[in-house]
């Protein structure tokens, strides 16, 4: 993983990992601290998926090995908050998508609304952008985008 991330992380500000071990935080965060000139760098661990029966069934186990490295890392990718504290961990949901709940493999998807309220900070969306023609992908995009800040004002104003 030091490897990999070393290679890297001049390009990049955040990559995805799987949380098995504290080792590959430990990993990252080295990389990152060793040339302060690449500018803050951290990674987000990938808790939960959208597919039924996914492999990564052990979320609360995940969220707690992230949960451990606070200096590097910044979030999670999963369907909630896992527990984490708001405030000091993101949480990017895949498996968005507002035409379709399955594609009848194991994927499943939600609504953006859905998605908030279940404390997100950042909807994934892959085929509910790109299911179409490529001529539709943009004004796709910007559609989930308003749909996204939408679903966000009403969570927010539910909270307050």
């Amino acid at each position: 993983m030091e490897l990999a991330f070393r290679n890297i992380v001049r390009y990049v500000d955040l990559v995805t990992v799987i949380p098995v071990s504290d080792d590959i935080f430990d990993a990252i965060e080295k990389v990152a601290l060793e040339d302060p000139k690449n500018g803050p760098k951290g990674c987000l661990a990938v808790c939960e998926l959208s597919f039924k029966n996914n492999a990564l069934a052990a979320k609360e186990i995940y969220c707690s090995v992230a949960s451990r490295h606070p200096g590097i890392c910044c979030g999670i990718i999963a369907q909630s908050t896992g527990g984490l504290d708001p405030i000091n961990f993101i949480t990017a949901t895949p498996g968005i998508n507002i035409s379709q709940k399955t594609d009848g493999t194991g994927q499943n998807w939600r609504g953006p609304e859905e998605a908030m309220a279940d404390g997100t900070d950042i909807l994934i969306v892959g085929r509910g952008i790109t299911m179409g023609p490529e001529d539709s992908w943009e004004p796709r995009a910007k559609m989930y985008k308003e749909m996204a800040f939408e679903a966000y004002i009403k969570q927010v104003t539910r909270e307050s």
